[in-house]
This record gives structure tokens, sequence and C-alpha cells, in this order.
């Protein structure tokens, strides 16, 4: 069976014949980050009304950066995707609630690593250490456009932008040992862990968000946007090395892709003023 998809009290995603997704364990998501998702929905700033508003998917990648990649923007990328909810607010602001879904990965096996030899064996990098962490992240973000920008019109067509806002983030590490040239994967052991880590840490965690991007109008309902951001999260248990590592500095991760949604008549309504002053 390719997949399976159940409610109550988690929602289990069963993914392990995806090509997309090639997780050979279940993805279960707490339920209260479902109904999360729904109150960001609910309490974003805006008349959600068919003049303002916009609604589509993101399609891209994530990469990891912490203890084990202390130095490379993108590296072991991992494919990402999610739903947007758009509110323009005028020709400048907007405000957008996303829900994304992807896999964050890193490992010791380069000896150029600041930290190396997590799991402590004699013939590392032959026997090393990896991880392939499950997130869900749910943000309400804020973005400025650089230029005015009109949905839908065809004459002021692009505008560069910037974004910013705060998420909430669930997620599930999944530590292993990799040997012979990693064709055997192996639980770790609890080898990875240092006495003094917090073993019991919380999945569940805050992430900053900051970004950029270009936003262009493909015709008079479709929007697309390429963007970059960042996400500073709270947590320093992404890969589940903490004191292994450098504890003083949490997890980050970044996005990077293509977000494409469609507006329901937001070109009429900034000709007619209906959605603030346009700046």
């Amino acid at each position: 069976m390719p997949g399976i998809l159940y409610f109550c009290p988690f929602i289990t995603i069963r993914t392990q014949n995806l090509r997309l997704f090639p997780v050979k364990r279940p993805i279960r998501i707490p339920k209260q980050l479902i109904i999360a998702l729904f109150l960001l929905l609910v309490l974003t700033p805006g008349r959600l009304t068919a003049q303002n508003f916009e609604a589509g998917t993101f399609v891209g990648f994530s990469a990891y950066r912490g203890d084990l990649n202390t130095d490379r923007l993108f590296h072991k990328v991992y494919p990402a995707a999610g739903l947007v909810a758009r509110f323009n607010h005028n020709q400048r602001l907007s405000t957008r609630a996303i829900a994304t879904y992807t896999i964050l990965r890193g490992s010791d096996r380069s000896t150029e690593q600041t930290y190396r030899n997590i799991l402590g064996r004699a013939n590392h990098p032959t026997v090393y250490y990896e991880f392939e962490t499950s997130v869900v992240e749910l943000s309400l973000q804020g973005e400025f456009n650089l230029l005015s920008f009109k949905q839908g019109d065809m004459v002021t067509r692009a505008t560069p932008f910037l974004f910013a806002g705060i998420g909430g983030i669930w997620f599930s590490p999944d530590p292993m040992e990799f040997s012979n040239g990693g064709d055997q994967r192996e639980p770790t052991g609890g080898d990875h862990w240092h006495p003094d880590d917090d073993q019991g840490y919380s999945a569940i965690a805050l992430a900053g968000i900051l970004g950029l991007g270009v936003k262009y109008n493909l015709s008079k309902r479709l929007v697309a946007s390429m963007e970059f951001g960042l996400r500073i999260t709270g947590t320093d248990y992404i890969d589940e090395v903490s004191q292994k590592g450098n504890p003083d500095q949490t997890d980050w991760y970044s996005f990077t892709g293509l977000t494409i949604t469609y507006g329901f008549d937001g070109y009429r309504s900034f000709r007619s003023g209906g959605v603030g002053c346009p700046y």
C-alpha cells in the first residue's frame, strides 16, 4: 500500500513506498499541530474575503545547519512540500499561514566536520553517525513588497519581497549508525548521547523565520514566488547531538523553493480600493 492517512489521536502517514519521501517508519503528527494550523488561519489579520485571499502550494527543498554541518548552506538537501494561505492587505503588505513537511539530514562521515566521530568508533569514518529527522512546521509570516505589487496586475508583474515570522515545529529524529560504506543501517545503541544531554527533550519547538524572494504575476489569477528562508529554532536536538557538538548553538534549517497561489479577485479589489491603502 503506497500510503496510509488516518486520524485520532494522531495523524499517521506511512510513506515507506513513496519515492519522494523514502522513510522506513511511520510519521506521527500530533493532532494539536493540526488544530494549531486551523487557529492560524482563523486568527490571521485581515478580512477573509474573496477580494484579498490567495491559496496554493509550496514545493522545494530543505537543508540542515547544526553540529553536523557548521559551514555549508545547502548540504544533504531533501524535498519539502506545503500548503499556503496568503492575505493581501495592500500593495506592500501581506500575511500568510503555511504548513510544511520535510526531512532534515546530516552525518559526521566527513573528516572535515568540526564535530566528528560522534559514536566514538575507532574505524570512523567507515562507521559513522547519521540522522534523518521528520519535521512538520506551522508558521505565520508577514511579507513586505519592495515595489508596489497588485495580485493579478499584468502591468506591475513582479517585485522582490522580504518576509519574517514565527513558527512552531514538531520533529522526530531517527539516529542511526552506518557501516561498510553506508550499506548497513543499525540503531546507535545510544552511543550518540553525551551524559549531560537531555534525552527527555521536547519534540515541539519554536522557530524564528527570516527570508527573501521574488513574486511574479503569471496571470490575473496565478502568482508565483521563488524564495529562500532561514529557520532559527529554539532546540539543539533536531540532530540529537548537543553536548558532543556545540551546546551553545541551536539547530537551524532552511527552505528554498517555489510557491504557486491562486488569487480570488484580488486585482479588482485593489483597483476599487477594497483592501486598504495601496501606498
